[in-house]
C-alpha cells in the first residue's frame, strides 16, 4: 500500500512539473513559405478567372491559415525584438575606453535586431498579400453564390399552365417508364416464377415465426423493469412486422442477385430496398415510441404524445423514400424537365406540410409554451422556403430548408444528451443509485457532500457539447467555409487581447486537467484517511490534519497546473502578489486571518474532528475543519459555521482534547430528617451499577459529597467519571432516573422549596 502511495505521489508531482514547463507560441516557418507560394498562384488564377466552385472554399481556408501564421510570426518576432532592444539599452551608448567584448556584443545584438525587423516586414508583406487575395476571393465567392443559389428556374405558375395545356404529357411519361425503364422487361418469366415461389416459402416461414412470437408474448410474465419493457415491446413489434421485413428483404436480395450483371440498379430493386428500410424504420420507432399491445411504452407518463411522434416520423420517412425514388433513380431520367420540376414542387408541398405538422407535435404549445417561439420560427422559415422554391429559386430553398431541418434535429439531440449528462451528474452528487453510491465511496465522498471537481466537469461537458453544436451549426450555414476556419484558428492559435494572447483551447484543456486532478485529489485524500495513514501509529486527529493539509496542497497543485496549461506566465507572479498584498491591506484581513487560523488549528490541533466543544453559546461536535471555517454539528442536528479566527482568539471548551474521559456532577437534595448514610449508600450503588462509568480506580471512582444544609433540603453531589464524555448528557439522565426510582423505594423524600408565612395580627371583623 505504501508503494502504491509513493507511485501516486510521484506521478502527481511529475505531472505538475511537466505542466509547469513554459508554453511557447511558435509558427511553422516552412509551412508559411509554402502557403505564400500557393497564395501567389491563387492570386494569378483569380485574376484570370480560372477556378472551380469547390476551389473557393479551400482557398478561403488557406488565406485564413496564412493570415494566422503571419500574425503569429509578427507576435513572436516582436517579442524577440523587444528583448533585443532591452539588451541594447542595458549596454548603453558606445563610448571611449569601452571594453571590446561589450562592443562586440552590442554589434551582434544590433545585427540581430535589424534581421528581426526585416522578418517582421516580410510578415507584414504577407498580410498585405492576404488582404489582396481576400478582396478577390470575396468577389469570386459572391459571384459563385449568386450563380449557385439564386439561379432561377420556372416558377410553379408557368409549370401549372403547361400542365393544363398538355395534361397527357405526365401520364405518357409514366406509362412509358413502367413499360420500358422500370426493369420489368429485364426479368425472365422463369425468374418471376422462381421469385414468387421463394416469396411463398418466406411468407409461410415468417407466419410461423409470427405465431411463435405472439405465443411467447402471451404466455410469459413481464415486469416493469426497463429490460423487460424493451424485450416485450420488441417481441410484439417483431410479431407484426417480421413478415413484411422478410418478404421485402428477400425480394431485394433475389432481384439484386438475378440482375447483378446489369450495369444499373433496376427501379423495382430500389423499390424493394426502400420497402425494407421503411419497415425496419417503423419497427425501430414503434419499439421505443409506440409498442403494440399488450406491450407498454417505456415512458407511459407522456400519454399519446409518443404515438403521435411515431406516426409523424413514419410519414416523413415514407415521404423521404418517395422523394429518393422519384428524383434520384432511373425514374427521373424518364421524365421531361418540366414534368419533373412540377413533380418536385408538389413533393415539396407534402414535405413541408408534414414537417410543420411534426414540429407542432414535438413542440406542443399547450405543453411547452416556453418553446413555442422555436416552433413558430422554424415553421415560418419552412413555409418561406416553399414559397421561394415555387418562385423558381430551387437551390436556395433546398439549402435553407436542409439547414433548418438539420439544425432542429441537432438542437433536440444535443438538448437530450445534455439532459442525460445532467441526470448522471445529479445522480453522482446525490448517490441516488447503486453505481453512483459505489463511485462516491471509491472517491471518498460521504453524506451530502458533493464530489470535488464535479462542478468543473459539468462546466467542461457543457462547453464541449454546445461548442460542438455551435461548430456543427457553423459548418451547416457557412457556405464558403471561411468562418469555420477563422473560428478554428481563433480557438487553436488564440487571439490578442491587449498585451496578452488568449488561447481558448488551452483554457478548456486547463479546466479539464484541473477537474481531473481535483477528483484524483479527493480519492487520494480518502485513501489517506481510511487506509494509508491507518498503518502509522498516530491518532485520528493527526490523521485528519495530515489528510486535510494534503488535500489543500493537492488543490493548490491542481490550480497551478491548470494555470500553466492555460498559458499563464508565472513571471508575472510578482504582479499578482502585489495585487494580493493591496487586497489584504484593504479588504481581505478577515479572510487571511481565518486562513492563518485554519493552518494553526490543523498544525496545533487544539480541536479535532469529532471533538465535543463549546464556543460561546454553540455546543456540539466538530464535523469538519476547513481552511477558512470550522463546521460544528449541534445536538439539534443543525450545522453552525464558526470562523477559524474565533476558535483561536476566543475561549473554547474542548471536552475531549486530552482524553475522552470526563466528569459529570449530579446535584441531589433530600428532606431534612433523612438518613444521610442511606442516601450515600444508594447514590454509590447507583453509580456502581452504571457500566458507562469508570470503576476500580481510586482517582476515578464515584464519590458522594455532602455539600451544604440548604434552605429546604440537605444538598448532596454525586461525582462520577465517564468512559466516554461524549455520552455525558445521556449518562446524567440515566443516573437521575435511577436516583428517583431508588429514593421512592427507600421512602426518601426529595423536597421542593417551601416558605413559612407567620401572620402576627389578623384584621378585626367590621374594620
Amino acid at each position: 500500500m505504501i508503494d502504491k502511495f509513493k507511485v501516486l505521489t510521484i506521478s502527481y508531482f511529475l505531472l505538475f512539473s511537466f505542466m509547469l514547463s513554459p508554453s511557447v507560441y511558435a509558427y511553422d516557418e516552412i509551412l508559411l513559405e509554402q502557403n505564400i507560394v500557393q497564395l501567389e498562384k491563387i492570386k494569378k488564377r483569380l485574376k484570370k478567372h480560372k477556378y472551380k466552385s469547390e476551389d473557393l472554399s479551400a482557398w478561403t481556408r488557406l488565406t485564413i491559415d496564412v493570415s494566422s501564421l503571419s500574425e503569429l510570426c509578427i507576435a513572436e518576432k516582436e517579442e524577440v525584438h523587444k528583448a533585443l532592444k532591452q539588451s541594447i539599452d542595458e549596454l548603453g551608448e558606445k563610448h571611449k575606453g569601452e571594453d571590446s567584448n561589450v562592443t562586440s556584443v552590442r554589434k551582434h545584438l544590433v545585427k540581430d535586431q535589424n534581421n528581426i525587423e526585416k522578418e517582421i516586414a516580410e510578415c507584414n508583406v504577407n498580410l498585405l498579400l492576404v488582404q489582396d487575395v481576400d478582396i478577390m476571393l470575396d468577389k469570386a465567392i459572391n459571384s459563385n453564390l449568386e450563380r449557385t443559389y439564386f439561379s432561377k428556374q420556372k416558377n410553379i405558375v408557368s409549370l401549372v399552365n403547361e400542365f393544363v395545356n398538355n395534361p397527357a404529357g405526365l401520364f405518357s411519361d409514366s406509362s412509358g417508364f413502367i413499360v420500358e425503364d422500370s426493369g420489368i422487361q429485364e426479368i425472365k418469366l422463369t425468374e418471376w416464377g422462381a421469385g414468387l415461389a421463394l416469396l411463398s416459402v418466406i411468407l409461410l416461414f415468417s407466419m410461423k415465426i409470427r405465431k411463435s412470437l405472439i405465443k411467447y408474448s402471451e404466455t410469459s410474465i413481464w415486469n416493469d423493469d426497463m429490460d423487460n419493457l424493451l424485450l416485450h415491446s420488441f417481441i410484439t413489434i417483431s410479431a407484426r412486422y417480421v413478415p413484411f421485413i422478410l418478404i421485402s428483404l428477400s425480394s431485394y436480395l433475389f432481384l439484386y442477385y438475378i440482375t447483378f450483371d446489369i450495369e444499373y440498379t433496376l427501379f423495382i430493386t430500389q423499390i424493394s430496398l426502400a420497402l425494407t428500410l421503411y419497415f425496419l424504420f417503423v419497427l425501430v420507432t414503434n419499439l421505443f415510441l409506440s409498442p403494440v399491445a399488450p406491450a407498454r411504452p417505456i415512458l407511459e407518463n407522456m400519454g399519446d404524445m409518443l404515438s403521435k411522434i411515431s406516426n409523424r416520423l413514419r410519414v416523413l420517412f415514407l415521404i423521404a423514400l418517395v422523394g429518393y425514388l422519384a428524383f434520384y433513380t432511373v425514374f427521373s431520367n424518364s421524365m421531361t424537365e418540366t414534368n419533373l420540376l412540377l413533380l418536385r414542387y408538389v413533393f415539396s408541398l407534402f414535405l413541408v406540410i408534414n414537417l410543420v405538422w411534426t414540429i407542432r407535435v414535438l413542440i406542443d404549445p399547450r405543453k411547452l409554451p416556453k418553446l413555442s417561439w422555436v416552433s413558430r420560427i422554424v415553421n415560418f422559415v419552412l413555409i418561406l422556403t416553399l414559397i421561394s422554391e415555387w418562385l423558381g429559386y430551387i437551390n436556395f430553398s433546398f439549402a435553407i430548408r436542409g439547414g433548418v431541418i438539420v439544425t432542429f434535429i441537432l438542437l433536440i439531440l444535443f438538448s437530450g444528451v445534455t439532459k442525460v449528462f445532467q441526470l448522471v451528474f445529479n445522480s453522482l452528487d446525490q448517490g441516488s443509485n447503486k453505481l453512483s453510491s459505489r463511485i462516491r465511496n471509491k472517491i471518498g465522498v460521504e453524506g451530502d457532500n458533493v464530489i470535488p471537481g464535479l462542478i468543473w466537469i459539468r462546466l467542461t461537458v457543457s462547453v464541449v457539447l454546445w461548442g460542438a453544436f455551435f461548430l456543427l451549426m457553423v459548418n451547416i450555414w457557412d457556405f464558403n467555409g471561411g468562418f469555420l476556419t477563422q473560428l478554428k484558428n481563433y480557438i487553436v492559435n488564440g487571439f490578442e487581447l491587449g498585451d496578452y494572447r488568449i488561447v481558448p483551447v488551452k483554457i478548456l484543456w486547463a479546466i479539464v486537467i484541473f477537474s481531473a486532478l481535483l477528483v484524483v485529489s479527493g480519492w487520494i485524500k480518502c485513501q489517506l484517511e481510511k487506509n494509508w495513514l491507518q498503518m502509522f501509529n498516530i491518532d485520528s486527529g493527526a490523521r485528519d490534519a495530515v489528510a486535510t493539509i494534503a488535500g489543500y496542497l493537492m488543490f493548490l497543485t491542481a490550480f497551478l497546473i491548470g494555470l500553466s496549461a492555460a498559458g499563464f506566465d508565472f513571471g508575472n507572479i510578482a504582479i499578482v502578489a502585489g495585487a494580493l498584498s493591496v487586497g489584504i491591506g484593504f479588504g481581505l484581513q478577515n479572510i487571511v486571518n481565518n486562513f492563518v487560523s485554519g493552518l494553526i488549528l490543523l498544525f496545533e490541533r487544539p480541536i479535532r474532528k469529532g471533538d465535543w466543544v463549546e464556543v460561546g453559546a454553540t455546543e456540539g461536535y466538530v464535523k469538519n475543519i476547513q481552511i477558512r471555517s470550522t463546521l460544528i454539528r449541534t445536538f439539534d442536528n443543525s450545522d453552525v459555521i464558526v470562523p477559524n479566527s474565533e476558535l483561536i482568539s476566543n475561549q473554547v471548551t474542548n471536552w475531549m482534547l486530552s482524553s475522552k474521559k470526563g466528569r459529570a456532577i449530579i446535584p441531589v437534595g433530600v428532606a431534612y430528617g433523612s438518613d444521610i448514610e442511606q442516601v450515600r449508600e444508594i447514590l454509590l450503588k447507583i453509580a456502581q451499577d452504571n457500566e458507562k462509568l469508570i470503576h476500580g480506580n481510586i482517582r476515578w471512582a464515584p464519590k458522594v459529597l455532602f455539600r451544604t444544609f440548604g434552605a429546604s433540603s440537605l444538598d448532596f453531589e454525586l461525582r462520577v467519571f465517564l468512559k466516554e464524555v461524549s455520552g455525558r448528557l445521556g449518562v446524567i439522565s440515566d443516573l437521575n432516573f435511577a436516583i428517583d426510582k431508588a429514593f421512592k423505594e427507600a421512602n426518601i423524600e426529595i423536597p421542593f422549596p417551601q416558605q413559612d408565612v407567620h401572620i402576627r395580627n389578623l384584621p378585626v371583623e367590621g374594620e
